[in-house]
């Protein structure tokens, strides 16, 4: 015993020395056994072995027949019940997902002679102990359906989980992309900035893969969309690996889409041109080329499992410039990816299972492509370029058993991503042909060519030209982002009035950024024939406009980027209770209790403070939910659920907000056309007019009663086995966005002023109301996003050589706000600083009546299906199918800022429904004891080419209306002669084409 207490207090050491973390990532078997009376059988020995599970559990029966299994690792487990007198039953195939709790009663008979049943299959499907709306996927599920090369491609096959590019990724019960939490081996890996997915893992290291949509127990918190859990493989008693590769590329993708423009030289030309066609098709190569191992360094006591799998990618683009000395050239970029993992578990003793992994995705990138317009400078040192972008996560886990009734679970890890090995930084300032909106405006009709304006050709370039990309106009010195933590939970089971599953824990998080990105030379952006209105004066030169931001000591404006070393430490508390009450009806019970803040990002000692800190009793989130097991089987439950949940905060919000982000723009008259001389050594001619705080610090003006974004949940539904392995499953939700965090806006003479609020709460409302702004403004509306769905679902467990489902969901988005990320602008994701409230007529249409209409990820029919056979003779073959409805289309004007709504929501109708099939074949060739496997991989087989957008803008001009006049309706479009969008109401962002993958695998 003295040697067991020292190895316990070692391991709790290195545990807790190094790491952070978060959920349980085990699942428990539990029952009764009872003789043929049903009576109660108290000493029965229970021992659930599994494959994929170093050692074995062992549970005895209590005084009541109970048993229990702890801290069991995901698999098909087979599962033994022995007692002297009475006959052993072996129940095989007993298939175990991440975090499920099965039930499993079991009779056994009395026997003169020791006899031994074996039972095949008869395992519950149900999980009659849970609320949670999950899906899980296995391993060998996985390897039979169509899938992209890391897990995020197959979660979508859930009802209410989409890819949504206009929410930043995956969407999950109608919530932004940014909204979900993201595990890998229990270690939050959820971008600290934008909340999506941090990292990845290919499918050859995972074994399963998790998705839950809604009531899920307290401890989990900081998801108001779904909670994406990655476990990865294992070793085992037997030594197994594989050689891998795969290859994809341009050769085995079909013709480009289409792409809607504006004619480089003449923008009042809106044209659909096929780059293939113009160009030829970029040559892209793609190799995964790798290996894996597991095995065991002790049987049963200790396993191993390593995985390398390195991506080799290189693209190569022929571009035919536009404007320069270089007529025409090809341009290469290489990527490079360094992934590779590895998994140790142990059982040392009986009664303790630990496990430590690591795993890594290292990325590099050398040379740059150019836009394939060729409107950009052909001078630019394009194949220079690059970047390195060190990514890994390190985790570790405890659970110790304690007598019959008492696990003990700690787990922690480490996740760090960076930016460095910047190949280039630039020596020039950057100079872009394109107005600085929201500033200023054109007026004039002139194409942008200068020909209007008598510019000497030399110095004429396209609409849209810049000498070299934003990003690269950046020095990144450093940019270290991570997220360490800790989780300590308990879980103890008594009876009293029922069997009680408590379980108790405390989370510990600490993040931290040390950054120094900024423009290393002023930026220029020049409006041709362009005017700037301020302050009552409208100004303009000899050419127009142009503004500077960054490198103009003059005008106090001399930085554009970020230098910060913030950090934050954020806690949370859990109690829940599982109570069965006779064996059929389970009421779920829990809260769960956070602390975060928001540091500063501000150099500046006054500002050395959290401006948003939420204590325990601001983040209180109650979880209730019952489960009834109708005929006591495990075959029919009706479930519900009520909980609230929280967002945890990004960072996204305090780089701009808090001194992070800075941003000056000053603003000149245009003089003269040789553009290449502004700002060269602190040259900017022409009359100065005054400059901009776009990025203010919103310290002052963070409101004070501030509450922390929250979402409220109802949840019905009901799960059914049909036969054995085939269950269909119902579920009707309601998720009620209940507060926002957002910056709410207002025009100033010094720049844009924003004030951190909930929206149509507290200080974003009017002064007569108690807030900030003044009178004549109406109040901003509350922030409204409300979700309703009904899903309806069949699946079967894979028997007889084949697995598959299908589901149907109806749901309803609708509202004023789509949650962290904006569907009103593709693929932007800034969360808490979106543009829904940036200015109040934003929240406004021209009627003056709140925005309120179906979101633009609206969907309401969903119809998907999935499944695989496995023949006899080695061939899988498996599909994936989907059609969505199309989403709505609201017509948005640029009034001041973009994104405003003339006539509300979704006044331009939809885009078409969308159909999209993939297929996935395999061979598998028997070498002796090994494997050799073909496989081939193809997206989109019947080739759809559906628009997933319609541009919505009229005009390419800013609105110039003042708010007098839209308060009170005194204006017309017409009035302010705007130059109409040629591209308005044309489809746009057609569904990619097909593509295919090969696949070679050696299995031994």
């Amino acid at each position: 015993m003295k040697l067991k207490k020292v190895l316990l207090i070692m391991i709790l050491v290195v545990v807790m020395s190094g790491l952070i973390c978060a959920q349980a990532t085990s699942s428990k078997i539990m029952g009764k056994v009872t003789d043929q009376e049903d009576t109660a059988l108290p000493g029965v020995t229970i021992t659930a072995t599994n494959p994929k599970m170093v050692g074995s559990t062992v549970a005895i029966t209590d005084e009541n027949g109970v048993f229990r299994l702890f801290s069991l690792q995901p698999g098909n487990f087979t599962v033994k019940f022995e007692l002297e007198g009475f006959g052993t039953i072996i129940r095989k195939n007993i298939a175990l997902t991440v975090e499920q709790t099965l039930a499993l009663n079991v009779k056994l008979s009395l026997q003169k002679i020791q006899e031994t049943i074996t039972v095949e299959g008869e395992a519950p499907m149900i999980d009659v102990k849970s609320t949670a709306s999950a899906m899980t996927l296995t391993r060998e599920v996985i390897e039979t359906l169509p899938r992209g090369r890391n897990f995020a491609s197959l979660v979508t096959a859930m009802p209410s989980v989409n890819n949504e590019p206009w929410l930043a990724g995956i969407s999950v019960d109608g919530a932004s992309g940014a909204e979900n939490q993201f595990y890998i081996d229990g270690m939050d890996t959820t971008n600290l900035y934008g909340g999506a997915s941090g990292q990845n893992a290919a499918y050859e290291f995972v074994d399963e893969v998790q998705v839950k949509s809604s009531g899920y127990a307290a401890e989990f918190g900081g998801a108001m969309g779904g909670v994406i859990n990655v476990i990865t493989r294992s070793g085992g008693n037997e030594f197994h690996g594989e050689i891998i590769g795969y290859y994809e590329g341009s050769k085995l993708t079909g013709k480009e889409r289409d792409i809607l423009r504006l004619n480089p030289l003449d923008d009042t030309i809106a044209e659909y041109v096929n780059y293939q066609d113009m160009y030829g098709k970029d040559k892209i190569d793609r190799f995964e080329v790798g290996f894996n191992i597991g095995g065991y360094i002790l049987k049963d006591k200790v396993w191993f499992f390593g995985a390398f799998l390195p991506v080799f990618r290189k693209q190569v683009r022929h571009v035919e410039w536009l404007s320069g000395d270089i007529p025409e050239g090809d341009y290469t970029r290489k990527n490079t990816n360094w992934n590779y993992s590895a998994k140790m578990t142990a059982q040392p003793f009986k009664d303790l299972r630990i496990s430590a992994s690591f795993l890594n995705n290292f990325f590099k990138w050398r040379g740059q492509l150019p836009a394939r317009a060729g409107n950009q400078d052909s001078a630019d040192v394009w194949g220079d370029y690059g970047f390195d972008f060190p990514n890994w996560t390190a985790t570790g886990s405890m659970d110790y058993v304690v007598g019959k009734n008492l696990l003990l679970s700690l787990r922690g890890g480490f996740f760090h991503t960076d930016t460095n090995n910047q190949q280039v930084t630039q020596s020039d300032p950057r100079w872009r042909f394109l107005n600085e909106a929201p500033a200023y405006y054109v007026t004039s009709t002139h194409h942008f060519d200068g020909t209007a304006l008598q510019v000497p050709d030399e110095y004429q370039r396209p609409y849209g030209w810049a000498n070299y990309g934003y990003a690269d106009g950046f020095e990144t010195k450093k940019q270290i982002r991570d997220r360490a933590s800790i989780n300590f939970d308990l879980n103890y089971y008594l009876t009293a009035g029922g069997e009680h599953s408590i379980k108790a824990g405390i989370q510990w998080v600490r993040i931290e950024e040390d950054v120094d990105n900024s423009f290393k030379n002023a930026y220029v952006l020049f409006g041709w024939g362009s005017t700037f209105t301020w302050s009552g004066t409208t100004y303009s030169g000899t050419y127009g406009m142009y503004g500077v931001r960054g490198q103009d000591p003059a005008h106090d404006n001399t930085a554009f980027g970020t230098f910060a070393n913030p950090n934050s430490t954020r806690w949370a508390i859990y109690l829940q209770d599982s109570w069965t009450i006779g064996y059929k009806f389970t009421i779920n019970l829990g809260i769960r209790a956070e602390k975060e803040d928001i540091p500063s990002f501000s150099d500046l000692p006054e500002y050395a403070y959290p401006p948003v800190t939420f204590n325990f009793k601001d983040k209180i989130a109650p979880r209730i939910g019952f489960v009834y097991d109708v005929s006591g089987d495990s075959s029919l439950k009706i479930y519900g659920s009520y909980g609230l949940f929280y967002d945890v905060m990004k960072l996204d919000l305090a780089v701009g907000s808090y001194g992070g982000f800075k941003w000056k723009s000053s603003y000149f008259t245009l003089d003269t056309y040789k553009w290449d001389e502004i700002g060269v050594n602190g040259n900017f001619p022409g009359t100065y007019v005054t400059t901009l705080d776009w990025r203010i610090p919103s310290f002052d003006s963070t409101d004070t009663s501030l509450k922390p974004m929250s979402q409220q949940e109802i949840v019905f539904g009901a799960e059914k086995k049909i036969v054995e392995n085939v269950a269909v499953t119902f579920r009707v939700v309601n998720k009620h966005l209940r507060y926002a965090i957002e910056d709410v806006g207002v025009r100033t003479d010094h720049g844009e002023e924003y004030f951190t609020c909930n929206p149509g709460y507290g200080w974003s409302l009017t002064e007569k109301n108690g807030g900030k702004f003044a009178n004549e403004f109406p109040d901003t509306p509350k922030a409204k996003r409300e979700y309703w769905a009904v899903n309806l679902g069949i699946e079967k467990k894979f028997s007889n050589n084949w697995w598959g489902g299908a589901s149907y969901t109806w749901s309803s988005l609708k509202g004023n706000y789509s949650g962290l990320a904006s569907s009103d602008e593709y693929g932007r994701n800034n969360p808490n600083v979106e543009r829904y409230f940036d200015l109040w007529s934003l929240a406004y249409d021209k009627e003056l009546n709140k925005i309120d209409g179906p979101l633009a990820t609206d969907r309401t029919h969903q119809i998907k299906a999935y499944g695989s056979y496995v023949f006899p003779w080695g061939l899988t073959i498996g599909m994936t199918a989907n059609a969505w409805s199309g989403t709505p289309i609201s017509t948005q004007y640029n009034v001041w800022a973009n994104g405003y709504m003339p006539y509300n929501r979704g006044d331009l109708g939809r885009t078409s429904f969308l159909f999209v099939t993939d297929l996935y074949v395999e061979y598998a060739l028997k070498i002796g004891s090994n494997k050799l496997v073909v496989s081939l991989n193809v997206d989109n087989v019947f080739d759809t080419k559906t628009a997933q957008r319609i541009y919505s803008n009229p005009s390419t001009q800013n609105v110039p209306v003042s708010d007098n006049d839209l308060l009170n309706d005194s204006w017309e479009f017409s009035d302010y002669n705007l130059r109409p969008d040629p591209r308005f109401q044309k489809e746009m962002l057609f569904h990619a084409p097909i593509s295919a993958r090969f696949g070679l695998k050696f299995v031994f």
